[in-house]
């Protein structure tokens, strides 16, 4: 019989704990990513202040998943309004 010292650890850390594995936090991470540089491109293209875009990026890349959720109900929205 194995004792449980002779086992190796599959996926534990140091403090036992499981973590996730690197292809589900890599695809996580990559889908926040997008997600971000969409919200990013959408300030832009915004009719915002150039101060609004500024805090809105800011707070994107400080904050990148509380940050999208902020901008998502509280952020500019729409395309600048063509010139006449």
């Amino acid at each position: 019989m194995y004792s449980a010292a002779a086992l190796p650890a599959q996926n534990v850390n140091i403090k036992g704990k499981q973590k996730m594995g690197i292809e589900v936090g890599g695809i996580i991470g990559l889908l926040i990513l997008i997600a971000d540089i969409w919200a990013i491109v959408n300030i832009f293209q915004s009719g915002a202040g150039t101060g609004a875009k500024v805090f809105w990026i800011i707070l994107i890349l400080l904050l990148p998943v509380v940050g999208l959720i902020i901008w998502f109900f509280a952020g500019p929205r729409g395309a600048a309004a063509p010139a006449p």
